[in-house]
């Protein structure tokens, strides 16, 4: 019951987090044209918010897209080996992208943690915010990304890493429930 109910909120979190980020840069794009057309200036830290953001952005849109497998694949080999009926090196084909993926996402996230406590010195000129914020962010999509990654390398061993991790009729990818 818990476990289900903190998958339903990181499910959430995850999908609607970018497109909180998104909003703030429509309105902060949208103060700044009016401050331009009404003021006739502008603001010095709306395009270091905009581009904090926009790192925001595309680093938790990456996680989201990861879970909808709606990101650009090849998947000329994993639809070769199913209509062939070759179970077992389809497993061993899934087993070793999924040990791969885990490693890469726990790399970014290592990597983006040293990087970001090597900036947490420097700081924005307009915003006066520190640059760890910035690359912080590769640490949590690192990290949410290579959760989701384990949470499906042990779907593969249940066995219903197949049938529901492709996305449904309606297109909705797969459900919280079949993560519990």
């Amino acid at each position: 019951m818990i476990l289900r109910k903190f998958v339903t909120v990181y499910l959430w979190l995850e999908k609607f987090l970018p497109g909180v980020f998104f909003v703030a840069i429509f309105l902060v794009m949208l103060l700044e044209i009016g401050s331009r057309a009404v003021l006739g200036t502008s603001f010095a830290w709306n395009t270091e918010f905009c581009r904090y953001a926009l790192v925001w952005v595309a680093f938790l849109g990456s996680v989201y897209v990861r879970r909808e497998r709606s990101h650009i694949q090849v998947v000329f080999v994993h639809e070769f080996l199913e209509r062939r009926g070759y179970k077992r090196l389809l497993f061993a084909v899934n087993f070793i992208r999924s040990i791969v993926a885990i490693a890469f996402w726990l790399f970014l996230a290592y990597y983006g943690y040293r990087l970001s406590v090597r900036t947490v010195k420097f700081y924005s000129s307009a915003m006066y915010v520190s640059q760890y914020w910035l690359y912080f962010s590769t640490v949590v999509c690192g990290t949410l990304a290579g959760i989701m990654e384990i949470i499906n390398f042990g779907r593969l061993f249940v066995g219903t890493y197949l049938e529901s991790d492709k996305p449904d009729s309606s297109g909705d990818g797969f459900k919280p429930e079949a993560l519990v």
